[in-house]
């Protein structure tokens, strides 16, 4: 009987550490919210998003990985966000423009936030891609914006980062 109830006792304290795992990702990564950055954003008069045109709604998803073992464990994190939007009744948006400004205001979460800002890759003129770094984790963030319906954009973020592990 004193076997049985050890193993259940060594059993128990092996499924429960792995709620001692916690992922170790960024701050950057951890409150990115393509909504808050949109409304941030003071130059994108062309664009209503507010919630009477529609816009305003936004998605998350995340998905992390952990593996590797004990007590060298490593994670990847993917998140992705986006943020709809009409465009006002002027008709005319700069693209290109409204990606740049976006990008600059990310750079500039990325390096308030602590973490580096390795290099910028543009992707054509509505798509900007940005690596960092921060201590042991490596990330990236694409931000792109796509219009749909004639009046219609949807302002995209796709982030994804690496890293280690760490135990608590």
């Amino acid at each position: 009987m004193t076997r049985i109830a050890l193993t259940a006792l060594a059993l128990l304290a092996v499924v429960g550490c792995g709620a001692c795992i916690r992922n170790k990702e960024t701050f950057f990564f951890h409150n990115f919210s393509m909504r808050t950055l949109v409304e941030n954003y003071k130059s994108h008069a062309a664009l209503d998003c507010g919630p009477v045109s529609g816009g305003g709604g936004g998605s998350t998803f995340g998905i992390a990985a952990v593996g590797g073992g004990f007590p060298r464990s490593e994670y990847h994190s993917h998140k992705g966000d986006a943020y709809f939007c009409k465009l006002n009744s002027s008709g005319a948006l700069d693209e290109a423009a409204l990606i740049e400004g976006l990008a600059r205001d990310v750079e500039s979460a990325i390096t308030s936030s602590g973490a580096k800002l390795v290099d910028r890759q543009t992707h054509g003129p509505t798509n900007i891609l940005l690596n960092y770094t921060s201590g042991n984790a490596k990330g990236h963030i694409e931000i792109s914006v796509k219009r749909f319906s004639g009046d219609q954009y949807n302002l995209l973020a796709d982030l994804e980062e690496s890293g280690k592990s760490r135990w608590w």
